[in-house]
């Protein structure tokens, strides 16, 4: 028979057993630190052994959130009652009636235990499993997309990702046209992972168009009314519009766009129908005379340079026409000419009055002494004298009906000028005395 004896810091509870055996027991047993016990045994002859007994208990080490480990109750024999519990609570406990549970905590969980003996004694411990929480790439919820429109994925909480299309950037942008599954998972710094996934749906948007609209317009033109499909939708452009109605005149001159935007009431889906629209600027035609003239003189009457055709009212296609009383009689005669650059036309007409003029009105070897012009003229006409004059030249403005019009005119110089800018348009005739002898001159005023 031994008897013996032990010296420790009470962490280490013992037990003698039958057959000289000394048990070192904890019933509960998560109890962590060093300890240690001197045991000395001393036999019936007085000998004496001893030992020292040193004791080292390590903390569960921490790890990733979900990853299961089995607990254990040292000591504890069967008809023990055990109950478990956590903070915060742990639905992932397999069983909280039994000595070895496995648990899966998500973040750090302190368990705690109490068990009961046969004999009513009652023993409570406790252990802290340590976990680093599990990133929550966080892609929300399942979502739907229009056809052709495109979605951006954006995963957080971690420094590496992995999505289902191979990528390894925290988002992605997809353009799904059917409905797909879309996957992450995501590594923290604590080499932890996480994994979430979205359902996206892919609906049908509306086909929009915009009718009713030609790719250019003049700028007088009427204004158009646009029509887009489906209906319902508004209407945009950079210039020149009201309401559905397309003003040219209103517009910029140049390029403009016009819009229709539709959006479907049911899914959300939007589309837009663009249309360019070239506004042009209207041709300007050289005013046309409106004039009387006599019936044996011709004139000229002129359009305008730079455009891209013409047409007079006689057929033909030249910038300027000469005309006179042949084929038309005395009287008032309408001549129109029609000019187009760009598709765009612009017009005017000329009515002449063709008249008899007294007779003797002839300008034969006028040039001889002196030049007036230019012949149209729209102000002020030149009057020169040649070398060959001599003395005092006069001049008189008469009407085609022989009425005398402004005032009397005596030229001495060689160059001489005339205003009549301030005299309606029409023929006059001018009555010129020079060196004895008398002409007449017809001056056309536009």
């Amino acid at each position: 028979t031994v008897s013996w004896s032990y010296h420790s810091n009470t962490s280490v509870e013992l037990e003698i057993l039958t057959g000289n055996i000394l048990k070192i027991q904890k019933p509960v047993s998560f109890w962590v630190g060093k300890d240690s016990v001197y045991v000395v045994g001393t036999n019936l002859t007085g000998i004496r052994d001893s030992c020292l007994i040193s004791f080292r208990s390590i903390a569960i080490p921490s790890a990733c959130g979900k990853v299961p480990i089995q607990l254990f109750l040292l000591d504890t024999l069967a008809n023990d009652s055990v109950q478990w519990s956590s903070v915060p609570y742990d639905p992932s406990i397999s069983n909280p009636k039994v000595y070895n549970p496995v648990v899966a905590p998500e973040v750090t969980t302190l368990y705690r235990v109490l068990a009961i003996n046969p004999s009513g004694n009652i023993y409570r411990d406790s252990v802290l499993v340590p976990r680093y929480p599990s990133p929550q790439p966080g892609l929300g919820n399942d979502t739907t997309i229009c056809l052709g429109k495109s979605i951006l994925l954006s995963a957080i909480g971690g420094i590496r990702y992995l999505w289902s299309t191979g990528d390894t950037t925290s988002s992605i942008t997809v353009r799904p046209l059917v409905k797909t599954k879309y996957s992450v998972t995501v590594t923290n710094e604590n080499n932890c992972t996480g994994t979430d996934s979205i359902l996206v749906s892919v609906v049908m948007g509306p086909t929009v168009t915009l009718e009713g609209v030609l790719p250019s317009y003049c700028k007088n033109d009427s204004p158009v009314t646009l029509s887009g499909r489906p209906f319902g939708g508004t209407y945009y452009g950079t210039s020149g519009l009201i309401g559905d109605t397309f003003y040219p005149l209103l517009a910029d001159t140049g390029p403009n766009i016009l819009m229709y935007f539709y959006t479907d009431q049911q899914t959300g889906c939007t589309d837009t129908a663009l249309q360019n629209v070239q506004v042009l600027i209207v041709p300007v035609v050289q005013t046309l005379p409106d004039t009387s003239l006599c019936a044996n003189y011709k004139i000229t009457l002129h359009a305008g340079y730079g455009f891209d055709n013409y047409l007079w009212s006689n057929g033909s296609t030249d910038s300027t026409i000469v005309v006179d009383s042949a084929g038309y009689g005395l009287g008032s005669h309408s001549f129109w000419v029609h000019v187009t650059k760009d598709g765009c036309v612009d017009r005017d007409t000329a009515v002449i009055h063709f008249i008899i003029c007294p007779i003797g009105m002839e300008d034969n070897n006028l040039s001889d002494f002196l030049e007036i012009f230019p012949n149209p003229v729209s102000g002020k006409v030149q009057v020169v004298l040649k070398s060959a004059v001599s003395g005092k030249v006069k001049m008189q403005i008469f009407g085609t009906k022989g009425e005398e019009i402004g005032g009397r005119y005596d030229f001495t110089c060689i160059r001489n000028e005339v205003d009549l800018s301030s005299f309606p348009t029409g023929v006059y005739l001018l009555k010129i005395e020079v060196q004895q002898r008398v002409f007449h001159f017809k001056l056309i005023r536009q």
